[in-house]
């Protein structure tokens, strides 16, 4: 019988370097797809561009702000924008960080220049340009003195005292003004609020792949960042409050260091520095609990501004004086609404009054004036700045002359028929006077001018659901948002189509309206 032979064992051949390479690239990018699937469905909130914009909110500065290449200021106003924001059509320089007019080109050649730094309040959110508290006081002072001044508004929305203080040696002292009007407002001292927050923007974390988990992954440990700055930042400091406003402390020195280089930078400089402190929380009553409140937050700190070198402007006891005159409950005539404490063009028309009152009591702020009035013979324009038509007619519309109004409006789009501002306010007069023909003939006007803008649908629609008429304002608010172009303007007229949405019990097609 033969011998049996074994059979060759079968020989398993191991699998190449790129075999496997490729397995292992595999197998990881099904890791990736399957958590770039869970974020984009259970945290939206933190990648989702248009639910990120929404959230921002309607008061959001993401729309007119970006990035700074200082480190301590952080943010800056945008360069070079037209754009509506926030009710008004806004405009920005393209060189400078400043607001400028969407009527008038820059003053040719002024005399006096005068810087405004601040926050949101001097930046005048929600107030067309010309109806701001720095233009009114530059026309004020033009027409008073016969010369020409240039008020540049160098304030930017979210601003505080640290960012102001950079802003000033980075932008408003190689300028050289004359005059500096430092606007202050009880929140400055407060620094967390400039600590990195800001820079999240919606828009953070975007990138070439449009990858959520990209941007999730950004997005957090950016966050986490800013947690740990923030964390830091207390356990180093100490601020004292009261009704959230900072009075005492490491933060409240910091800020006064702060303020006393501005003041001591601008004197060397030859530069007459004006605070105007400002304040919403105003009761028309004195009693010894507001006094209290006054003496603890005022006082110690104008008596610190003028000693470290600014004319201080108070309007406090201006504002208590005006509720009582005007047997007010509380400051909402004056302000943009009952939730939002910002002036509106009512409260900015007072504020101009007030700073052109302390200016004209200031001999050294009058001899200045007087003295360059002879420098420029052409001071007084032959024509009359479109900002002073647009001023002097929603002057008559405030005062109730209508017909006088409609007719200054009128005049103004005769000479910049290509102007948004102007044909939007002579809508709501023409609607308010009922119009209709007219309003229709300013409504086609706007659309034609600039398809992309949702303020003429928006003006619409508050006019319809005013006069109650719900359905008409569903239909225009949802145009609105359907036309606009621009993502933190088109969060205004989401967030009003689903307040009436909520009216009329569609409670699903409002939510729906705010995750669109």
């Amino acid at each position: 019988m033969p011998e049996k032979q074994d059979t060759p064992t079968q020989i398993t051949r191991k699998p190449s370097l790129r075999s496997r390479l490729l397995t292992a690239f595999s197998l990881l990018l099904g890791v990736v797809l399957v958590f770039e699937v869970i974020v984009r469905i259970f945290f939206p909130e933190d990648v989702d561009l248009k639910t990120l914009r929404l959230g921002s909110g309607v008061h959001s500065i993401a729309g007119v702000v970006e990035s700074s290449d200082a480190p301590l200021l952080r943010f800056e106003l945008k360069r070079g924008i037209q754009q509506e924001w926030q009710g008004v059509f806004l405009a920005t320089d393209d060189i400078a960080p400043i607001r400028i007019s969407t009527l008038d080109p820059p003053i040719s050649d002024p005399v006096i220049r005068i810087a405004l730094l601040g926050d949101s309040t001097a930046f005048g959110r929600g107030v067309a340009y010309e109806c701001t508290y720095g233009e009114r006081l530059r026309a004020s002072l033009a027409r008073d003195f016969g010369v020409k001044v240039e008020v540049r508004n160098f304030a930017c929305p979210g601003y505080n005292t640290e960012q102001e203080r950079i802003l000033f040696d980075r932008e408003v002292l190689p300028w050289k003004p004359h005059m500096l009007l430092q606007h202050y407002d009880h929140q400055d001292p407060d620094l967390k609020p400039g600590l990195g927050e800001e820079q999240l923007l919606p828009e953070y974390g975007n990138n070439v792949l449009r990858s959520a988990l990209y941007k999730f992954a950004k997005r957090r440990s950016r966050r986490a960042e800013i947690q740990g700055r923030i964390d830091d930042f207390e356990a180093e400091t100490e601020a004292v409050r009261e009704d959230d406003l900072i009075y005492y402390g490491t933060l409240w020195d910091r800020h006064l260091k702060d303020l006393d280089h501005i003041a001591t930078k601008a004197r060397e400089q030859q530069i007459i520095p004006i605070a105007l402190v400002f304040c919403h929380n105003v009761s028309p009553e004195e009693n010894a609990e507001t006094k209290e409140h006054y003496d603890r937050i005022h006082v110690q700190l104008e008596d610190r501004l003028r000693r470290a070198g600014f004319g201080v402007i108070d309007v406090f006891p201006r504002f208590r004086a005006q509720m009582v005159q005007e047997s007010w409950e509380n400051l909402n005539p004056i302000q943009l609404g009952p939730h939002d404490p910002l002036p509106n063009r009512i409260g900015h028309r007072l504020l101009a009054e007030i700073l052109l009152e302390h200016i004209k009591a200031d001999p050294t702020a009058v001899a200045l004036l007087k003295g360059k009035a002879g420098d420029n013979a052409s001071a007084r324009e032959s024509d009359t700045p479109a900002g002073d038509m647009y001023r002097e007619a929603v002057n008559l519309a405030e005062s109730g002359e209508m017909e006088k109004a409609v007719e200054q409006f009128r005049s103004l789009i005769e000479r910049k028929p290509k102007a948004i501002m102007p044909r939007a306010r002579l809508l709501e007069l023409l609607l308010i006077s009922n119009d209709l023909q007219g309003a229709g003939a300013q409504f086609a006007a706007m659309t034609n001018i600039n398809a992309n803008i949702g303020l003429p649908y928006r003006t619409m629609g508050s006019f319809s659901l005013k006069q109650g008429k719900l359905p008409s304002a569903i239909t225009f608010l949802r145009l609105a948002i359907d036309r606009d172009t621009n993502h933190y303007s088109r969060i205004g007229s989401q967030i009003a189509l689903a307040e009436v949405l909520q009216m009329t019990g569609q409670t699903e097609e409002a939510i729906a309206v705010l995750t669109q």
